[in-house]
């Protein structure tokens, strides 16, 4: 099947997401390739919300490039807790200084009074589309849990230490390969690969 110099470009300046997102990707049987250096200037996420975050990256690199054979992909992921109102949301990576590990040790204090059946929580991932012409699209995807009230698990850090499944391990009990084909992220990337294989048949 031919698909005229159509590519998938993704709109992030992070290495680590750049890879799961290549390889999520993968299905839709395009060329997919990140941001070269210093091609788009890093974009400041400054939304309240995933939405506005991915959106602003998708933006900022559609804008930029203007390529008409390629559809822009970004994504965003927050950690919404219940019983903090929804905090830390869309600042899941940089409400408070130092690594993941340091701000779930700082969420478990936050959450000390909180009794373990109110502690419910989610992961939430948007990823925004923007076509050539200029069409966007949000996807979602949300991984449901609860936090533990200590980390729990070797096989991870930071907040996967502390997110609880359904089956009362947290996800670095499990083991984050095995977390992977349901959670928040590729929920969000089927969607949005549905998307992208109706836009290949278009043309």
């Amino acid at each position: 099947m031919q698909y005229n110099g159509k590519q998938i470009i993704l709109a992030t300046w992070n290495e680590t997401k750049q890879r799961w997102l290549q390889q999520g990707f993968m299905a839709a049987s395009l060329p997919v390739r990140p941001l070269y250096p210093g091609e788009v200037p890093d974009v400041d996420e400054t939304g309240d919300t995933c939405v506005e975050n991915a959106l602003l990256k998708a933006r900022a690199v559609y804008q930029t490039l203007k390529d008409e054979n390629g559809v822009v992909v970004a994504e965003d992921s927050a950690l919404c807790v219940d019983a903090l109102a929804g905090f830390p949301g869309a600042r899941t990576a940089r409400w408070a200084p130092g690594s993941d590990d340091d701000r779930s040790r700082l969420l478990l204090e936050k959450l000390a009074h909180i009794p373990e059946a109110q502690r419910t929580a989610h992961f939430l991932s948007v990823i925004a589309l923007i076509f050539p012409a200029g069409q966007e699209h949000l996807c979602d995807g949300t991984l449901y849990g609860s936090i533990a009230l200590a980390p729990l698990g070797e096989y991870a850090e930071g907040y996967d230490r502390i997110f609880t499944l359904s089956d009362g391990q947290t996800i670095a009990q499990v083991g984050r390969a095995q977390v992977e084909p349901f959670d928040h992220r590729r929920q969000a990337i089927h969607k949005a690969l549905a998307l992208i294989q109706a836009w290949t048949m278009q043309t």
